[in-house]
């Protein structure tokens, strides 16, 4: 749908990109996260949002909002590994059913779509 949009409508994307931007964006997201996927790093949904991301920004925005959910993630990590949610808020039972063989993980797709707001907020 975003190559239609950006074969058609070129003017519509936030990003205003052309059907070659699109394209790369896509294929730039689809090949670099599949390797994290197949060593079992990522989801499948986290490789297909972001694959549907660098098609609807293209390749420059895509990695704006790659390093900005990076340090989102690296964040969300360091205060899961340090166990310093319960400083926060020690009363809250974190037991949310995100473990995955004995191994908790992080749903990147939230820290992307996040940064992804703030990049075309910022680029506004």
């Amino acid at each position: 749908m975003a190559f239609i949009k950006a074969f058609l409508f070129p003017e519509a994307s936030p990003a205003s990109i052309s059907m070659g931007g699109a394209f790369l964006g896509f294929s730039l997201a689809l090949l670099i996260l599949l390797v994290f996927y197949f060593f079992g790093m990522m989801a499948a949904g986290d490789v297909k949002f972001a694959a549907a991301l660098g098609a609807w920004l293209g390749w420059e925005f895509l990695l704006l909002a790659w390093a900005l959910s990076s340090g989102f993630a690296v964040a969300h990590g360091f205060v899961e590994r340090n166990h310093l949610k319960y400083v926060f808020s020690p009363e809250i039972n974190w037991d949310d059913g995100t473990q995955k063989n004995k191994r908790r993980f992080i749903p990147y797709v939230t820290y992307l779509s996040m940064a992804t707001v703030i990049v075309l907020m910022l680029n506004k």
